[in-house]
């Protein structure tokens, strides 16, 4: 758990060979306009399709790449897993804190 003032750790994503990115990277490179995004999820939680539903799709190459290499726990019905889709808005926003 992370304590007051500690800083959230990037997540490090391998896209092939050479150095590794952090989404932090990725982030930073879709610019301004925001992504709406569709993740499928199967039942063994591996991502089997992921569809850029709104944006620049040349600005989010990289960063759809990556979301398809995620793995999540499987959703669950009756105990037993079952495929979902997810829905992601990905935004970028700076915030400055004001000159005193």
């Amino acid at each position: 758990m992370l304590k007051a003032g500690e800083r959230v750790p990037d997540a490090t994503v391998y896209l092939g060979p050479g150095e590794p990115v952090t989404m932090a990277d990725l982030l930073a490179g879709l610019g301004e306009e925001p992504l709406f995004v569709e993740t499928v999820v199967a039942r063994d939680g591996s991502v089997s399709m992921v569809t850029l539903l709104e944006g620049d799709s040349h600005h989010a190459g990289p960063l759809l790449e990556a979301l398809r290499r995620e793995r999540f726990e499987p959703g669950r019905r009756h105990g037993r897993p079952v495929a979902v889709s997810l829905y992601r808005l990905i935004s970028r926003l700076d915030v400055t804190a004001p000159i005193t």
